[in-house]
């Protein structure tokens, strides 16, 4: 069910149907968050982060970047380390 909320935040964005996206990716964190998924989640708040700073959200998206930079250095994800930090320039 996550990965389908965020297969629906894709396109929302996608689409150019930007607030349209930010609920579908609130509730596939919140189902990966659920059952532990840190991979996921790292990678699901670091889209959201990148969403919400098109909306120009800035607090809220620096803090899912920091939440997805956090999991992807403990998990030694080298290749979303590098976008997180691309984003938080």
């Amino acid at each position: 069910i996550a990965a389908a909320k965020s297969n629906l935040a894709s396109l929302y964005k996608t689409m150019g149907q930007l607030e349209k996206a930010k609920p579908a990716y609130l509730e596939a964190i919140s189902i990966v968050r659920q059952h532990k998924i840190k991979p996921t989640l790292a990678t699901y708040l670091y889209e959201l982060g990148e969403l919400l700073l098109e909306l120009n959200e800035q607090e809220a998206a620096q803090q899912h970047l920091a939440e997805s930079l956090l999991l992807a250095t403990e998990l030694e994800d080298k290749n979303l380390i590098a976008q997180v930090q691309a984003l938080q320039k």
